[in-house]
């Protein structure tokens, strides 16, 4: 992209929200996006393992397909990034094209730098009430 084009950055193709089930759909513009992030939480999942690195994967909104223009395929809108115990963010990293396959890339990431996902009852309680799902759901139980 060049300065002369970035006068028309707000009206792209580019930027996607995600409907109730985790789908995406193009934005109208920047502005929609806008609007419609700050109610949303963008984070998928987030995992500190016990070696003390944090693996997290979040909505990007925007797609990351590194071809512009002409671009085949679908839009690359999930990222997982790895942060060591020291916080750089460089230990690794990996992009996906749904949410299903974000997921699965988390928790490939999370094994790969010695974590686990939880697997006895308990922890996934624990996990959804700690992601908030949970919380949801006890209100309802209540």
């Amino acid at each position: 992209m060049t300065p002369k084009s970035w006068g028309n950055v707000h009206k792209t193709d580019k930027w996607y929200m995600l409907d109730e089930k985790n789908n995406p759909i193009p934005a109208g513009d920047t502005l929609e996006y806008a609007e419609w992030v700050k109610t949303y939480d963008r984070c998928v999942e987030k995992t500190v393992t016990p070696s003390g690195y944090c693996v997290s994967t979040v909505f990007l909104g925007m797609d990351h397909q590194m071809s512009w223009g002409d671009a085949a395929g679908p839009p690359v809108l999930w990222e997982t990034m790895v942060f060591g115990p020291g916080g750089t963010g460089d230990d690794d990293m990996n992009r996906y094209i749904s949410w299903k396959e974000a997921v699965r890339g988390h928790w490939r990431m999370v094994k790969k730098f010695g974590g686990a996902k939880p697997q006895k009852l308990w922890e996934k309680m624990v996990y959804l009430f700690t992601k908030g799902v949970g919380r949801e759901i006890g209100k309802t139980l209540i």
